[in-house]
């Protein structure tokens, strides 16, 4: 009887013993598959986060190449237009071309005012010439508009004796003005013509780029 109980308690024992081991084994196997599957997890979030970094660093590379051309581009242009301003200069220091100018500067403004009087301002050294053309621009004014218009070239307020010239003409009560001094032509002429010197400059490859 001793015996046969014996042998019970040692059948138990063996099989407690089996399946601890056994858990034993599940456990572990299933905490080198956690373990696994965190590692490949992390691994995978990590390559993300690299791809990512790497995404954004090529983007920031682009746009910062991007702004170095624009800023070419700006400064050329300024070259450009700094060029042309320098060409005008010279050009009118032929004094019956300057004449001729500033009557076409007058009475363009005067056209598109359509008043009855008018304030003109310009540098100093050009009131001569400016003044010298009022007349000629009043009865051209008179041919295209069948009305007459006063011109008066102020002698206050002149244009900065640096600038390239021109002339601003303002309303009687000087709160409407019209600039046509030569920098603002300039400006202008560039603001209209800026597609065609960028594809001049630059080509096709301009629009993809700005």
């Amino acid at each position: 009887m001793i015996n046969f109980i014996k042998s019970e308690a040692k059948e138990k024992a063996d099989e407690i013993e089996l399946q601890t081991r056994e858990d034993f084994a599940i456990e572990k196997q299933n905490l080198v598959e956690d373990g696994k599957k965190k590692i490949r997890e992390d691994y995978n979030k990590k390559e993300q986060q690299v791809i990512i970094k790497k995404k954004i660093d090529h983007s920031n590379e682009i746009k910062s190449a991007r702004l170095e051309i624009l800023k070419l581009k700006e400064e050329i242009l300024k070259d450009m237009v700094a060029e042309a301003l320098e060409q005008i200069k010279k050009a009118i220091l032929n004094k019956d071309v300057y004449k001729k100018l500033l009557h076409d500067l007058v009475l363009q403004a005067a056209l598109r005012f359509l008043d009855s009087e008018l304030n003109v301002y310009c540098r100093e050294q050009d009131y001569e010439l400016v003044a010298s053309q009022m007349a000629s621009v009043q009865t051209a004014y008179k041919n295209k508009t069948n009305m007459d218009v006063k011109i008066t070239v102020q002698k206050k307020n002149y244009l900065a004796a640096n600038a390239a010239g021109g002339v601003l003409v303002h309303s009687k009560n000087d709160l409407i003005k019209i600039d046509n001094t030569l920098e603002k032509r300039v400006y202008l002429c560039q603001e209209q013509k800026l597609p065609e010197l960028r594809k001049m400059l630059y080509g096709d490859i301009d629009s993809r780029l700005v």
